[in-house]
């Protein structure tokens, strides 16, 4: 013979879920708050660690301090350049994250990794020359 559950039963059990989600919920932004505050905390070492350095950083997307840096750039090394130049402006085109598709983000990831992955391959070049 079946035993009913009591509604007190039933709501309780709704409230485990529901307080199971929610703990879900919380952990999952735990760790994407941990890994913001962590690039932000990189971002303030560097600044620290450079000033100098971080300032041009930052300076470094007026058109003006552009065109000037690839003025000085090595020939050999320019093409390279000013593709990953595009391709930087069509990632920093990328308003809100948050609202992208998870399959968009995972994509954005892998071409700023391809970007930085450029860039290596410049640098390396650069110092062999």
């Amino acid at each position: 013979m079946p035993i009913k559950k009591t509604m007190d039963e039933r709501v309780s059990r709704e409230k485990i879920i529901e307080s199971n989600e929610i703990l879900y919920f919380l952990d999952a932004f735990v760790n994407f708050l941990k890994e913001y505050s962590s690039f932000i905390k990189r971002l303030g070492e560097l600044e620290k660690k450079d000033p100098h350095l971080f300032t041009k950083l930052k300076e470094f997307s007026s058109p003006e301090v552009l065109e000037s840096f690839l003025d000085e750039v090595p020939p050999d090394m320019l093409g390279p350049l000013l593709k990953i130049f595009i391709h930087i402006s069509k990632v920093s085109e990328t308003k809100d994250v948050m609202a992208m598709s998870a399959d968009k983000k995972i994509e954005l990831a892998g071409e700023i990794n391809r970007i930085i992955d450029d860039f290596l391959n410049i640098m390396k070049k650069g110092r062999a020359g």
